[in-house]
């Protein structure tokens, strides 16, 4: 079966459980990450779908998560990433917990971050990762209004 990638920007909006989400697909290609940093500072989530089977890719995803973290717009807020470590139904998809390790996401201790193992073609795990989301927004917003209060 050939992998297909997201190639262009496409942009979607939506509600879920009173938190509205516009969401942006960047795509991984290596033209369009330029455009990624436009978006950073008026962003209050980040989510990386990642091809759990394409093992080569993850150093590259790597590369960028750590671009990212150091981004001047990303670095000092607490900004939660989810990450959906897609494809999970492959048979050589990585489990969660290596592509965790082999991100080195256990070395991100200044934002909430959370992995989940999804399939985007039938829409498992992907409730979970969104959840957890809504629910890192709506403390991030309530944090903000205690501190300008």
């Amino acid at each position: 079966m050939m992998k297909q990638a997201s190639l262009a920007v496409e942009i979607g909006s939506d509600c879920y459980q009173g938190v509205f989400f516009t969401a942006f697909d960047m795509s991984g290609a290596t033209r369009y990450r330029s455009l990624w940093e436009h978006h950073f500072k008026s962003c209050q989530g980040i989510v990386f779908v990642i091809d759990s089977s394409d093992r080569m890719r993850l150093v590259v995803v790597k590369d960028e998560l750590e671009l990212l973290l150091q981004h001047q717009d990303i670095a000092n807020r607490r900004v939660p990433i989810l990450f959906f470590a897609n494809k999970m139904d492959c048979a050589d998809a990585l489990s969660s917990v290596k592509i965790a390790a082999g991100l080195g996401l256990e070395k991100i201790k200044d934002k909430p971050w959370h992995i989940s193992s999804s399939n985007a073609l039938t829409g498992e795990g992907l409730q979970d990762g969104v959840q957890w989301m809504v629910h890192q927004i709506r403390e991030c917003v309530a944090s903000s209004k205690e501190k300008s209060t």
